[in-house]
């Protein structure tokens, strides 16, 4: 419904458009003469609205395509009208014939073609019409001095003949120059209104088709001159429609929409004016301030200034060369605590700051007073009750007529605050540092002393307490007694006695996290009840805060870590959070720490009943190896009285029977040794012989493999050294030599064989046993080396042998053990 005027009004046009052009037509039927000149003058009435249009918004306009196209069409306009009147039977200049509105013709539709064409060109620069008229001033009257005096323009029509062959070819470049005026404005469409750019591409395609017709006339009544001045008809109207009636009846819609644009500029230009009077306030204001000097009293009698220099919510004083303050307003003197008659003229800004903020004003003074501006500098104020006020300083240097320096304006800011979040975030930080260096000491110590000390150690160094210690109940007399600390100590915890239970000594920070099972924080300690007992010893040495976390191993409160801060208030929620995640850590790594000793003290027993069994098995063999010697020894004995009745016991015989028993009491001394030193535990790795090793674990066992008939044979490529325990590397060659003989025992091999191998492999010492007993089983074979597996059953094995050796091999030695089947037996490999 809303688009039914505008149909109405676009099929009203058309039909007049068309009512119009008919109506000429019907004129050029019964008189050519004025169907010409109606179509000129009409092109002249648009040239002439063009120029009206863009001369009266030329000052506005900072686009300046409408203006250069305004000022360009009222010299064609100009020369059209000459035309018009020049044309054949006009009478207005007689004898001219055809030729000279057709010279007068190309003269316009030039200058028309070059105009539209250059006009883009100057859609965002600058022009200066002075220039353009001039320009455009002289190109026309040089044109119609070569036309009507100097008789130097071509001839374009000769009558009886037709056109001329400069006139055909003028109407073809003017026709090429249009095309490019159409690409170029075309290009840069952007800049105009769609509609406006539809209705002037419109009327330079028109125009084309204008100059085409023209090139082909014979007469200038001719049917091709009458369509090409329709068609220059409809194109000066599409000019009219795009630039006079969007111009005057839609003005915020021109071709380049420039006023819109216009607007905005001025909006720009008001901000940026707006922008230029503050700039000129502020100098307005430093003028003022320079003569508040004289104008102080009147100052003063404004309440209402008054009311907010003294009310504002920072502080605001000024001081003299001297820095003596001479101006201060009510809250900095409720900040300081200070009346005005105790400060003004009395007091300088030196007398209340810090030692350390009073070096930083002596050296700032000076250059502020030279350079004239200070900007955010921290100070420490000392408030009349002697608490501390930091503050943020700015100020600006106010000079005499001189341009000496008079007096400051200073603004300060109470950054209270702010210092107590930075303080926070110092204290976040080293209890991150701490936390950190406590995980570092988890992960490289195995045990809890060492552990102890590198956490209250790193709490001291990292955190910045004044000290920590950790504690571990005593669960039978339920004191707490040290076990590691760091920093002020100096006999503290000598002196104090702290008890985790319901007593006056167990209701202190440490006593209470311990009995709660999590933590407790003191942020006033001198002033807590709960640690009267122990406020004298701590303020000796600056203890004024605390806190104690529990700490557990495997959910048992075993006892607490305890920190100690140089100032009250000092634990917040965020830090307390840190120290119960530490505490968790430490927990944890007691925790695996004591799962750790378990473990240890479980293979310690392993050991023990591995050595146990091995010992009974080496008893058996010194049975075996003493009972040959005992033999001798008892005969030898025998021998004695025997040989005394017969009389031959002379003293060589004495000697001789007494060297061979020391012989054999030598030995058997020397056998007890060997296996004594067998079951003595190393504690220190040495280098030893993995051939002797191996020599001395044959020997051990030697006789119970000659009792059962087992041949044993050692066979060494070379003699590798090895890094280890050599002990218990001899007990891992007997666990396997003695499974050797019990599997060729029980399973009556008719040729028992053990063969020991000894050799180097990568640069290891490589060890091999093998048997003829007929292998183990597959069944079980990834089993042998787990604890208590056996298959000699209870009554002859502990199945902690093999397990023990792997143990000692890979664990202890950093080596391998692997057990295979061969043919018709087993083999074990020792690489160490």
């Amino acid at each position: 419904m809303a688009n039914k005027p505008l149909v109405h009004k676009k099929v009203t046009t058309s039909l007049t458009g068309i009512a119009a052009m008919s109506g000429l037509y019907l004129i050029s039927r019964d008189n050519y003469l004025l169907f010409h000149s109606l179509v000129e003058l009409f092109s002249v009435v648009i040239a002439g609205g063009i120029f009206m249009i863009a001369w009266n918004s030329r000052r506005f306009l900072d686009n300046n395509y409408l203006v250069f196209i305004g000022s360009a069409y009222i010299f064609i306009g100009i020369i059209d009208l000459l035309h018009t009147l020049a044309y054949k039977d006009m009478g207005v200049f007689p004898g001219s014939g055809a030729n000279l509105p057709t010279q007068l013709w190309i003269a316009a539709r030039l200058l028309q073609s070059l105009s539209l064409l250059a006009a883009p060109i100057f859609i965002n620069r600058k022009l200066d019409l002075r220039y353009v008229f001039a320009g455009y001033a002289t190109v026309t009257v040089l044109l119609l001095l070569s036309i009507f005096n100097w008789k130097v323009f071509p001839a374009c029509f000769v009558d009886g003949i037709g056109l001329t062959l400069f006139k055909q070819l003028s109407e073809y470049a003017i026709v090429i120059i249009l095309c490019a005026a159409l690409w170029l404005m075309l290009r840069k469409r952007q800049a105009f209104n769609p509609d406006v750019l539809h209705l002037l591409a419109g009327s330079i395609v028109l125009l084309i088709c204008t100059e085409l017709a023209f090139t082909t006339y014979n007469d200038v009544y001719g049917l091709n001159n009458l369509v090409g001045h329709f068609f220059k008809t409809i194109a000066f109207y599409l000019i009219y429609k795009a630039m006079i009636e969007t111009g005057l009846s839609r003005p915020y819609d021109l071709l380049l929409r420039e006023l819109r644009q216009a607007k905005e500029l001025l909006e720009q230009k008001v901000v940026e004016r707006t922008t230029e009077l503050y700039n000129t306030i502020d100098l307005l204001q430093e003028e003022i301030i320079e003569r508040e000097l004289t104008e102080e009293e009147l100052l003063k009698s404004s309440e209402e200034i008054r009311n907010l220099y003294d009310q504002a919510p920072c502080g605001y004083h000024s001081l003299d060369k001297d820095g003596v303050f001479i101006q201060i307003n009510d809250t900095e003197l409720q900040w300081l605590g200070y009346s005005r008659e105790e400060v003004v003229g009395k007091l300088k800004f030196s007398d209340l700051l810090t030692k350390s903020s009073l070096q930083t004003f002596q050296a700032s003074f000076p250059r502020f007073k030279e350079l004239g501006r200070e900007q955010d500098i921290e100070f420490d104020l000392v408030r009349k009750d002697g608490s501390i006020l930091p503050v943020l300083l700015s100020a600006t240097a106010i000079a005499d007529l001189n341009g000496n320096y008079a007096l400051s304006r200073s603004t300060i800011y109470d950054i209270t605050e702010r210092k107590r979040l930075e303080n926070n975030i110092l204290r976040m930080n080293r209890l991150y540092r701490v936390l950190s260096a406590t995980n570092h000491a988890i992960v490289h110590n195995t045990e809890k002393d060492t552990l102890f000390q590198d956490i209250c150690r790193s709490a001291v160094e990292h955190g910045g307490f004044r000290m920590a210690w950790i504690g571990l109940v005593d669960t039978e007399t339920g004191i707490i007694k040290p076990a590691a600390w760091d920093g002020a100590n100096n006999g503290y915890l000598d002196e104090i006695r702290i008890s985790a239970k319901n007593e006056p000594e167990g209701c202190g920070p440490t006593g209470l996290a311990i009995r709660e099972g999590t933590y407790y924080i003191c942020n006033d300690f001198m002033n807590d009840p709960s640690t009267l007992p122990w406020h004298d010893k701590a303020l000796e040495r600056g203890f004024f805060a605390s806190a104690a976390i529990a700490l557990k191993s495997d959910d048992r409160v075993i006892g607490a870590f305890t920190i100690y801060a140089g100032e009250p208030n000092f634990f917040d929620e965020g830090l307390v959070k840190l120290l119960i995640e530490m505490a968790m850590d430490i927990s944890f790594a007691l925790g695996s720490l004591d799962r750790v000793e378990a473990l240890r003290k479980k293979d310690q027993m392993l050991l023990l009943q591995s050595r146990q069994a091995a010992m009974g098995e080496m008893i058996g063999n010194i049975a075996h190896q003493w009972r040959q010697p005992l033999n001798t020894l008892g005969l030898t004995i025998q021998a004695l009285p025997l040989m005394n009745k017969m009389n031959a016991c002379s003293q060589e015989y004495l000697d001789e029977m007494a060297a061979k028993v020391m012989r054999i009491i030598t030995h058997m001394s020397q056998t007890i040794d060997d296996f004594r030193n067998y079951f003595r535990p190393d504690k220190e790795v040495v280098q030893f012989n993995a051939k002797e090793a191996v020599t001395k674990a044959v020997s051990f066992i030697e006789a119970s493999f000659r009792e059962l008939h087992i041949d044993i044979e050692v066979a060494a490529a070379d003699a590798p050294v090895i890094n280890g325990f050599p002990n218990e590397y001899s007990q891992v060659l007997l666990n396997i030599l003695i499974n050797a003989r019990d599997a060729l025992a029980d399973r009556k091999i008719a040729t028992p064989k053990v063969v020991i191998s000894i050799g180097t492999e990568n640069g290891k010492a490589v060890v091999t046993i093998s048997d003829n007993a007929g292998g183990i089983p597959e069944t079980i074979m990834d089993k042998i080396f787990e604890p208590y597996f056996t298959t000699k059953g209870s009554e002859k094995g502990t199945g902690i042998g093999l397990f023990m050796s792997k143990s000692i091999i890979e664990k202890n030695m950093n080596g391998h053990i692997t057990a295979r089947n061969i043919d018709n037996g087993a083999e074990f490999r020792i690489a160490v």
